[in-house]
């Protein structure tokens, strides 16, 4: 086994686990974790997808490109339905439409679909991490009775912030990086490997103790 069937396993592995532990709720009043549990599995079902090609025609770029505006939009969706007062005049689905169209704009015209989607990753980056930051911010302004520690969306919030901050450096020097100043690319690979790795296995015990949190905040 080499080392890129060694990142996929254990890349793969924490995507599944939280994939499975997704389908433990059942929650139809809250619809934000609908559409994160929809952002977990269209990016387990992007990731196979961009292995096949990856392994048929050596780029894996086409795939990851088109999926990054999708993305977004499931993200900008889940904040849409998480901070208050975003549902209300729908900023959520707004911003997540307009970025949609940036995304592509930029897919097909700005970088081609062969080559790293960086400049709309950090894009991307900067738009997850406003939300985030907001989204604290709404959260710390709530009623005295809310635990922050015991509440699944602050939880949540903290998985994407923590993703997103530690990626948003990479993106946006990502060709410096591997071009110019000689880092050689498995280092970043391996950068990234730990980043998802904890970023999916968040995923998984947040949903795990999803009904637990509900209760201690009623």
């Amino acid at each position: 086994m080499n080392l890129y069937e060694i990142r996929l396993v254990l890349g793969g592995t924490a995507m599944v686990f939280a994939v499975i532990t997704s389908f433990l709720i059942r929650s139809k009043k809250d619809i934000s974790v609908g559409v994160l549990q929809l952002l977990v599995i269209s990016s387990f079902i992007n990731e196979i997808v961009a292995t096949t090609y990856a392994y048929k025609i050596g780029n894996s770029n086409i795939v990851y490109g088109f999926y990054s505006p999708i993305e977004l939009f499931l993200i900008s969706l889940y904040f849409n339905y998480s901070i208050d007062g975003f549902s209300r005049k729908r900023l959520g689905v707004i911003i997540g439409s307009v970025c949609l169209v940036i995304g592509y704009v930029n897919y097909f015209i700005i970088q081609s679909p062969k080559q790293l989607n960086n400049f709309y990753l950090l894009f991307e980056s900067i738009v997850v991490v406003s939300f985030s930051l907001y989204s604290f911010y709404r959260m710390l302004l709530a009623d005295d009775s809310l635990i922050l520690t015991k509440y699944p969306h602050f939880w949540f919030t903290t998985i994407l912030f923590f993703f997103w901050t530690s990626t948003l450096f990479l993106w946006g020097t990502y060709g410096y990086l591997t071009k110019n100043a000689g880092i050689a690319n498995n280092i970043l690979l391996n950068v990234l490997l730990f980043v998802n790795i904890i970023y999916y296995l968040g995923y998984g015990f947040v949903f795990l103790r999803y009904k637990k949190m509900k209760m201690n905040n009623g």
